[in-house]
């Protein structure tokens, strides 16, 4: 869920990702996302606000008059 390089299975019509600043999966890392939705582009901004992995991830996502906190936990179905 935390690896990039499987965002686009959950994150529909993402054309790229690109590490911007900090370290990949580290609280303050901040990447650029770029998706196709429909016939437009549209380039947003992550940023890992914090991570304790594999119980929880909270991510900050911006775009022009856009501002979005997901907090993800994580528990084990039995």
């Amino acid at each position: 869920y935390s690896d990039p390089a499987n965002y686009s299975r959950w994150m529909e019509g993402l054309l790229s990702y690109k590490l911007l600043e900090g370290n990949e999966g580290e609280p303050g890392a901040t990447s650029k996302l770029v998706f196709q939705m429909g016939k437009r582009q549209m380039e947003m901004e992550q940023k890992v606000e914090s991570i304790d992995m594999p119980r929880s991830l909270t991510l900050v996502y911006t775009a022009p008059g856009v501002w979005n906190r997901v907090s993800t936990t994580f528990r084990q179905l039995t």
